[in-house]
C-alpha cells in the first residue's frame, strides 16, 4: 500500500544531521504536520519527580490549555495508556471528544510508559491510511527519546562514581568550578569541604576489597542525608568525599560536617571508622584552584587532639 509520504524522506535527512533532540523532535512533528490533514497535537512527557505528565511540545494548543492540562498516573487515560503498551497489536485507540476523532499514542521506554501523543481532528475521522503513517510518525518519535534517554543515562554514568552514586572527581571539580564562578560574580558565601576516611589501607586489607563499597556507599547515604538540594558531594578518591555547599559560610558549613561525622561514627555499619575533615575559609577573590588547596591543607594538617578532627583553613 503506498501511503503517499511526501516529507519522511526530508525528515530523515535531517536526522542524520548532528542535532540536539528538541530539535529532532521538532523536525518530526513539522513533517508530520505536513504529511497528515489533523488540527491539534499535543505530546506529554512523564516528569519522575512530580509523577505527572505535561504538555512538552504542542501545535495549536490554547495557552490555558497548556498550563492547567496534567494527568497523574491515577487518571484513567494513562492507566488506559499503561495497559495499551503491555497488549500487542493494540499500540493506539481512538475516542470521540466533543464530536471529533481524537487519536492518542503511548511513548515507552523499556515497557515503562514515558508519555503520549494525541491528534485531533475537528471534522471527519482519521482513515487507515492516516492512522498508518502516524504510527510510522510516532516509532520515530520513540526512537528519538529513547535515545535521548541513553545519552542523558551514558552522561549520567560517565559523570559518576560507580560504587557510592555520587560525583565522581571529574565531575565534582567541573559543577564546584561552575559554582565558584557564581558565587563570586554574585558576591556570596560558599564552603568547601573535604572529609578523608582514616587508615583506609588498614581498613581495606582488614575488611578485604569486597565489603568496602558497602562502607562506602553507607557514608556517602549518610552525605546525602545531611546536605541540601543546593549543595554536592562527590568522591574524590576511594578514601576522599568531597562537598561543595552554597550560601553558607565556614562555621554553618562546620556545623553540618560535624553532624555528619557525629552520624558517620554512630553508624553500626562503620563501628570503629574515623574521619578527618578540612574546610576553607571562603575568599570568593581567590581562584577555586586556590580554595581548593587551601582545602586540602587543612585535611592534611597534623591531628593534635581529639576535637581536632574538622580544621579550617585560615
Amino acid at each position: 500500500m503506498d501511503l503517499g509520504f511526501r516529507n519522511l524522506d526530508h525528515l530523515c535527512d535531517a536526522l542524520n544531521q548532528s542535532n540536539t533532540f528538541n530539535e529532532n523532535l521538532e523536525s518530526a512533528i513539522k513533517s508530520l504536520s505536513k504529511d497528515i490533514d489533523f488540527d491539534c497535537l499535543g505530546i506529554f512527557e512523564r516528569i519522575r519527580t512530580e509523577n505527572i505528565f505535561q504538555v512538552k511540545f504542542h501545535k495549536n494548543l490554547s495557552k490555558d490549555f497548556i498550563q492547567n492540562r496534567q494527568y497523574t498516573h491515577e487518571h484513567e487515560l494513562i492507566r488506559r495508556l499503561t495497559d495499551l503498551k503491555s497488549l500487542q497489536g493494540k499500540e493506539f485507540y481512538q475516542t470521540d471528544v466533543n464530536v471529533s476523532d481524537c487519536l492518542i499514542m503511548p511513548f515507552s521506554f523499556n515497557m515503562d510508559l514515558i508519555g503520549f501523543i494525541f491528534f485531533e481532528k475537528k471534522q471527519g475521522l482519521f482513515d487507515a491510511s492516516e492512522i498508518s503513517k502516524i504510527k510510522i510518525y510516532v516509532s520515530i518519535m520513540n526512537l528519538l527519546i529513547e535515545k535521548e534517554i541513553l545519552h542523558k543515562h551514558i552522561d549520567k554514568l560517565v559523570e559518576t562514581d560507580s560504587v557510592t552514586g555520587l560525583m565522581n572527581h571529574k565531575s565534582f571539580i567541573s559543577n564546584a568550578v561552575k559554582q565558584h564562578a557564581h558565587m563570586k560574580r554574585y558576591k556570596r558565601e560558599y564552603s568547601l569541604a573535604i572529609m578523608k576516611i582514616n587508615k583506609f589501607d588498614e581498613i581495606t586489607e582488614k575488611l578485604g576489597n569486597q565489603r568496602i563499597p558497602i562502607y562506602l556507599r553507607e557514608i556517602s547515604s549518610i552525605i546525602l542525608k545531611n546536605i541540601r538540594d543546593t549543595d554536592f558531594a562527590g568522591v574524590l578518591y576511594p578514601d576522599t568525599f568531597a562537598i561543595f555547599f552554597s550560601e553558607i559560610n565556614k562555621d554553618v558549613s562546620k556545623m553540618v560536617c560535624e553532624r555528619i561525622n557525629n552520624s558517620l561514627i554512630r553508624s553500626p555499619r562503620l563501628t570503629g571508622m574515623q574521619f578527618k575533615w578540612g574546610i576553607n575559609d571562603n575568599h570568593s577573590d581567590d581562584d577555586f584552584t586556590t580554595n581548593f588547596k587551601n582545602t586540602e591543607i587543612a585535611l592534611n594538617a597534623p591531628i593534635v587532639s581529639v576535637k581536632s578532627h574538622i580544621v579550617i583553613h585560615k
